[in-house]
């Protein structure tokens, strides 16, 4: 399947999220026991330790890594199913990300890495549609021209086989031709050697 912009930006900006939001997930598991929050202090760590970002028990940073683990995985198959999961997690994925920043607001914090995963989940919810759209084209241009070489080798033998009938008839035609003008130039001959005879 062709990079085309919308692939290439799609996986640019779903892997930049998979990975911010791992470094997140692990710090929410304690694999990490400090998280790097440029330019908002304590806010990242707050953030990931409130009792939000753990939907169902869950490390929400891990869920939405592996959804743009997923997202990246997918956009490079040919199906047209996996375009439309694509597209249906790429919409979850901003809906989780609003929610972060619902979350932020309620709670007075903000963390540098669920801003940017909430700016970059924008562009990969906009281009999985086109993206789709692109694939149904691609397939249809595809099965146009597949058609069209099967129509092409179907008419190929009945154009060879009218040619050799067409050299059929010509040839008949031209012994036929050549019988009658033989046959023609024997009778006077005939005639004339009767006639004595009939003297």
């Amino acid at each position: 399947m062709p990079w085309t912009r919308p692939r290439l930006a799609i996986v640019a900006c779903a892997a930049v999220s998979a990975l911010a939001m791992l470094y997140v997930g692990l710090f929410q598991i304690s694999w990490l026991a400090w998280l790097a929050c440029p330019g908002f202090g304590s806010g990242c760590a707050s953030v990931a330790l409130a009792p939000s970002s753990y939907p169902l028990g869950l490390a929400e940073g891990l869920l939405l890594a592996a959804s743009g683990g997923l997202i990246c995985a997918l956009v490079q198959m040919k199906s047209k199913e996996a375009a439309a999961v694509v597209v249906v997690l790429a919409f979850v994925n901003l809906i989780a990300n609003f929610k972060g920043l619902l979350d932020m607001q309620k709670l007075g914090a903000y963390s540098l890495w669920g801003l940017l995963c909430a700016a970059l989940a924008l562009p990969v919810a906009a281009l999985a549609p086109r993206s789709m759209v692109r694939l149904r084209r691609l397939d249809l241009a595809q099965s146009t021209a597949a058609a069209l070489r099967r129509l092409r080798h179907r008419m190929a033998p009945s154009s060879e086989t009218s040619g050799i009938a067409v050299s059929a008839v010509m040839r008949l035609k031209s012994w036929i031709t050549a019988g009658c003008a033989a046959s023609g130039s024997a009778r006077p001959a005939v005639q004339s050697s009767k006639l004595p005879m009939t003297r």
